[in-house]
């Protein structure tokens, strides 16, 4: 496997090869992959859920003695954390790869 990702990451002719080779398959994978994506955008029940988990995360700072607006920055830094977690977690993931 890791001389397979080698070859892709150092050949662009290997690349355009395989894509060629699979492009039926690949078409069909994330056609399906992006159908799912568009069931999930179309999905309203999706986004009331985690709207209803947000809102749950900021009454629950309220009822500790937060401020409201306290609560949203605390609610908003987290998820500014996480992004960041997740960035460096996938940037560990592909250096160690290499």
């Amino acid at each position: 496997m890791e001389e397979l990702l080698k070859a892709l990451l150092t050949s662009p002719e290997y690349i355009a090869g395989v894509v060629e080779q699979y492009k039926p398959v690949l078409y069909a994978v994330f056609g399906e992959l992006f159908q799912i994506f568009k069931d999930l955008v179309d999905n309203d029940d999706y986004f009331e859920t985690n709207a209803k988990y947000s809102w749950k995360i900021m009454q629950s700072y309220m009822s500790a003695g937060f401020t409201r607006e306290e609560a949203f920055a605390v609610l908003m830094n987290s998820r500014e954390k996480l992004l960041e977690s997740l960035k460096k977690s996938s940037a560990s993931v592909k250096t160690n790869k290499d």
